[in-house]
Parts: C-alpha cells; sequence; structure tokens
C-alpha cells in the first residue's frame, strides 16, 4: 500500500518480480504491476500500470552500487506538485528502508538463493 497524504486515496499494486544474474554479475531485479484477484483493500485505488527495476553492483568489500528507475501510473487526478515531491523523495525513501533492513540481525548471516552466490 503506497501511504498517500489525505485528501488523496492511498494506492495498493500486485507486483510480480524476476530476479537475474547479469553477465557482468551484478543481480538484476525486473519488477511489474500485475492484475490478480486478490483482494484491493478498502479505499485504495489499484495500481495497473507499474514497472520498476533494481541493479545491484558489488564494488568492493562491503560496497554495492544500486540503480533504480521506473514508472507508475499512480491513476486519477493527483497535483502535480505531490507528484513532483513524490518522485524526487520516494527512491530515497527506499533505500533508507534497505539500509534499516541490513543492520536486522536476519540478514547478518544470510541465506543466499543460488543465484546470489
Amino acid at each position: 500500500v503506497l501511504d498517500f497524504p489525505f485528501p488523496l486515496k492511498d494506492r495498493d499494486v500486485i507486483i510480480r518480480g524476476k530476479m537475474i544474474k547479469n553477465a557482468d554479475g551484478s543481480i538484476s531485479i525486473k519488477n511489474h504491476a500485475i492484475q490478480h484477484n486478490y483482494p484491493k483493500q478498502a479505499d485504495t485505488i489499484r495500481l495497473a500500470h507499474y514497472e520498476g527495476d533494481w541493479t545491484f553492483q558489488k564494488l568492493a568489500n562491503n560496497k554495492v552500487k544500486v540503480s533504480t528507475s521506473g514508472y507508475a501510473d499512480p491513476a486519477g487526478s493527483i497535483p502535480l506538485s505531490f507528484v513532483n515531491m513524490f518522485v524526487q523523495q520516494q527512491p530515497y525513501q527506499m533505500l533508507m528502508k534497505m539500509k534499516k533492513e541490513l543492520n536486522n540481525p536476519l540478514y547478518a548471516q544470510p541465506k543466499l538463493p543460488e543465484i546470489l552466490k
């Protein structure tokens, strides 16, 4: 669920992702919205159009270059000022959440999928 400020309705989206290991050793994750019978949350607008890519490239010990790009149609009438703010803040907020998760003890000794080894 994407939490939009009042008076805008929140959005939700069902995403399918595919992870691949590239020839250069980097890992790419390609996501896109899918139409699914998963129940829509009350008072939300379901996104029908979303695509997003992430690429993780190892640089050195404990350093990774992260690149992301994406497209979404938020549906409905949304002020341009909000859209611009969201586009600027969203990637940074996602990276900060990733950084926080890296400090989670659950990931101290992760069991990596074969593709990441």
